[in-house]
Formats: structure tokens, sequence, C-alpha cells
């Protein structure tokens, strides 16, 4: 067996709960029927990403875009992306492992501090933006495992 760190999180101290999940998926209209009906999942707020209006966003190193969906769980937020363009880290994830969970996101006070520490260390932020005022960054973890890191909340979607 490899070998595996502990203690990741206090690391580059990211809190010990997570606040959102991130699934990738083909179609985000079927899907968020599908998880409304048979998992009472919803109401979802979905809408096409970069919208000029609302976003201030840098998604690696080529624009592209996707659908993003939002459906509180109370006390968790689960998110679908459905990638639009096939230049995009979701769209390669989909390419390479299909349809699943793509990331799991931290709301951090810290967000300068932690994103400093995961660069120390060599992670590669593979997107960045800022969404209602919001900075956020995805990071690739390796094998695999990417985290999504967000300054502040999402306005009108209470995490715990």
């Amino acid at each position: 067996m490899g070998k595996v760190e502990r203690g990741f999180t206090t690391i580059i101290d990211l809190p010990h709960t997570a606040h959102f999940m991130v699934l990738v998926v083909k179609d985000i209209y079927k899907s968020a029927d599908e998880l409304s009906h048979k998992l009472n999942i919803g109401s979802w707020n979905i809408r096409k990403y970069p919208d000029p209006s609302r976003d201030d966003a840098i998604f690696g190193k080529k624009q592209y875009e996707f659908m993003h969906g939002f459906a509180n769980l109370g006390g968790m937020i689960l998110e679908l992306e459905q990638p639009l363009s096939g230049d995009s880290p979701t769209a390669k994830f989909i390419e390479n492992h299909g349809e699943g969970l793509w990331a799991i996101g931290y709301v951090v006070n810290n967000f300068d501090k932690v994103t400093a520490k995961l660069r120390d260390l060599n992670y590669e932020v593979i997107r960045s933006g800022k969404q209602d005022g919001c900075r956020y960054h995805t990071v690739e973890l390796g094998s695999g495992f990417v985290i999504e890191l967000q300054e502040t909340k999402i306005e009108g979607i209470k995490l715990l």
C-alpha cells in the first residue's frame, strides 16, 4: 500500500467539514430532474457560466463555458456542472472517467493563506474566478482528487 498523508486538512488549514460537492454530468437538466424525482433533491438554480453580468472568471489558460446548478441539501450544497466545451477540466474528467464526483468544496476565511500554502506544496490551481463577489480556486491534488476553495458564501445559499 502507498503512503497516506495524514492531517492534510490541518497542513493547509481547511475546515474539517466540506461545504459543497460538485458532480460532473453530461446533461444538467436530465440529472437535476432525476435527482429531484428519485431523491427529492431540489429546487435547482441552474445557469450558464460565465455570465458577464455576474462573473469575473479566469478558467485556467483558456475561457470555456459550462452550465452550473445548485441545490441546498440542508447543510451542504450539491452542485451539478455540465461542460459546454471540450477544453475544460470537467470535459476532460467526463472523457476519462464518465459522470461523477469531481470536487469537494470548502468555504475558507483565510483564502489567500490557504492558496499560498497549496502553491508552496506544488498543487496546481486549474480554475479561478470571482462570482457575485466571491473568489474561488479549483485545485488539482493529484490522483484525480480536486478541491474547490471559496472565499465567501454565495449570496442566497445558506451553508452551515
